[in-house]
Protein backbone atom coordinates (compact mmCIF):
# COMPACT_ATOMS: atom_id res chain seq x y z
CA UNK A 1 0.00 0.00 0.00
CA UNK A 2 1.02 3.44 -0.85
CA UNK A 3 1.91 5.95 1.72
CA UNK A 4 -0.37 8.58 0.12
CA UNK A 5 -3.40 5.85 0.63
CA UNK A 6 -2.39 4.87 3.92
CA UNK A 7 -2.37 8.84 5.34
CA UNK A 8 -5.77 8.89 3.75
CA UNK A 9 -7.09 6.54 5.51
CA UNK A 10 -5.41 7.68 9.28
CA UNK A 11 -6.85 11.16 7.88
CA UNK A 12 -10.62 9.69 7.70
CA UNK A 13 -9.76 7.63 10.72
CA UNK A 14 -9.21 10.98 12.62
CA UNK A 15 -11.97 12.38 11.47
CA UNK A 16 -14.25 9.78 12.39
CA UNK A 17 -12.98 9.96 15.67
CA UNK A 18 -13.50 13.05 16.31
CA UNK A 19 -16.60 13.89 14.64
CA UNK A 20 -17.66 11.06 16.70
CA UNK A 21 -16.50 12.72 19.87
CA UNK A 22 -18.64 16.10 19.27
CA UNK A 23 -21.59 14.16 18.72
CA UNK A 24 -20.67 12.71 22.01
CA UNK A 25 -20.43 15.90 23.43
CA UNK A 26 -24.09 17.18 22.82
CA UNK A 27 -25.62 13.76 24.04
CA UNK A 28 -27.22 14.99 27.25
CA UNK A 29 -26.10 13.23 30.08
CA UNK A 30 -27.94 12.04 33.21
CA UNK A 31 -27.64 11.06 36.36
CA UNK A 32 -27.48 7.21 37.00
CA UNK A 33 -27.23 6.26 40.74
CA UNK A 34 -26.16 2.26 40.97
CA UNK A 35 -27.64 1.86 44.69
CA UNK A 36 -30.05 2.84 46.86
CA UNK A 37 -28.17 3.29 50.53
CA UNK A 38 -26.94 6.68 50.72
CA UNK A 39 -25.83 9.13 53.56
CA UNK A 40 -26.15 12.49 54.23
CA UNK A 41 -23.22 14.77 55.60
CA UNK A 42 -23.42 18.58 56.57
CA UNK A 43 -20.58 19.98 57.96
CA UNK A 44 -21.45 23.27 58.65
CA UNK A 45 -20.61 26.08 61.62
CA UNK A 46 -20.56 23.85 65.15
CA UNK A 47 -23.07 21.11 63.35
CA UNK A 48 -20.61 17.83 62.12
CA UNK A 49 -23.66 15.49 60.48
CA UNK A 50 -22.87 12.38 58.72
CA UNK A 51 -25.32 9.76 58.79
CA UNK A 52 -27.00 6.87 56.97
CA UNK A 53 -30.36 8.07 55.13
CA UNK A 54 -33.14 5.16 56.60
CA UNK A 55 -34.37 3.53 53.65
CA UNK A 56 -37.22 5.40 52.91
CA UNK A 57 -35.46 8.34 53.11
CA UNK A 58 -32.77 7.03 50.88
CA UNK A 59 -35.43 5.83 48.03
CA UNK A 60 -37.31 8.87 48.30
CA UNK A 61 -33.56 10.90 47.40
CA UNK A 62 -32.94 8.55 44.84
CA UNK A 63 -36.28 9.27 43.11
CA UNK A 64 -35.37 12.79 42.77
CA UNK A 65 -32.18 12.57 41.75
CA UNK A 66 -31.80 9.90 39.37
CA UNK A 67 -32.23 9.93 36.04
CA UNK A 68 -31.36 14.02 35.91
CA UNK A 69 -30.90 15.60 32.61
CA UNK A 70 -26.89 17.43 33.51
CA UNK A 71 -25.97 20.54 32.23
CA UNK A 72 -22.34 22.54 32.39
CA UNK A 73 -22.19 26.01 34.05
CA UNK A 74 -21.47 28.20 37.38
CA UNK A 75 -23.94 29.00 39.36
CA UNK A 76 -23.81 31.49 41.70
CA UNK A 77 -25.71 29.53 44.10
CA UNK A 78 -23.15 28.21 46.19
CA UNK A 79 -22.34 24.22 46.48
CA UNK A 80 -19.82 22.37 49.22
CA UNK A 81 -19.56 18.58 49.23
CA UNK A 82 -19.78 19.51 53.34
CA UNK A 83 -23.46 19.42 52.91
CA UNK A 84 -24.29 16.61 50.58
CA UNK A 85 -26.28 13.74 49.98
CA UNK A 86 -23.82 10.77 48.83
CA UNK A 87 -24.39 7.51 46.99
CA UNK A 88 -21.01 5.66 47.08
CA UNK A 89 -18.95 8.19 45.37
CA UNK A 90 -21.45 9.98 43.53
CA UNK A 91 -21.52 13.37 45.62
CA UNK A 92 -25.11 15.36 45.24
CA UNK A 93 -24.51 18.59 46.70
CA UNK A 94 -27.65 20.78 46.93
CA UNK A 95 -27.94 24.53 46.66
CA UNK A 96 -26.54 26.21 49.96
CA UNK A 97 -28.91 29.58 49.22
CA UNK A 98 -32.40 28.06 48.20
CA UNK A 99 -31.67 27.57 44.70
CA UNK A 100 -33.17 24.53 43.30
CA UNK A 101 -30.39 23.23 41.87
CA UNK A 102 -28.13 20.41 42.95
CA UNK A 103 -24.32 19.68 41.76
CA UNK A 104 -23.25 16.42 40.78
CA UNK A 105 -19.45 17.03 42.20
CA UNK A 106 -17.57 14.19 40.76
CA UNK A 107 -18.59 15.62 37.43
CA UNK A 108 -19.16 19.48 38.05
CA UNK A 109 -22.35 19.58 36.54
CA UNK A 110 -25.79 20.80 37.60
CA UNK A 111 -29.30 20.15 37.46
CA UNK A 112 -33.11 21.42 38.05
CA UNK A 113 -35.01 20.02 40.70
CA UNK A 114 -38.80 20.65 41.23
CA UNK A 115 -40.03 23.20 44.50
CA UNK A 116 -41.64 19.93 45.97
CA UNK A 117 -38.53 18.05 45.50
CA UNK A 118 -36.40 20.31 47.06
CA UNK A 119 -38.79 20.82 49.93
CA UNK A 120 -38.51 16.94 50.66
CA UNK A 121 -34.32 17.54 50.43
CA UNK A 122 -34.66 20.13 53.03
CA UNK A 123 -36.96 17.95 54.95
CA UNK A 124 -34.24 15.10 54.91
CA UNK A 125 -31.54 17.75 56.15
CA UNK A 126 -33.54 19.27 59.21
CA UNK A 127 -34.75 15.31 60.27
CA UNK A 128 -30.69 15.20 60.84
CA UNK A 129 -29.80 17.90 62.07
CA UNK A 130 -28.80 20.68 59.06
CA UNK A 131 -30.51 23.27 57.28
CA UNK A 132 -31.46 24.44 53.51
CA UNK A 133 -30.94 27.10 52.74
CA UNK A 134 -27.89 27.07 55.48
CA UNK A 135 -28.62 29.63 58.39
Amino acid sequence: MKISKKLEIAGVAIVVILGAAILYSYIPQQTNIQTVEASIVYDYKDKNINQTLSNEEALTVYDIFNRKTLYAGNPSCGFTDNISIRFEDMIFCPAEDGCAIVMLQNKNKYFNITKNEQQEIKEIFFRHGGTLPIT
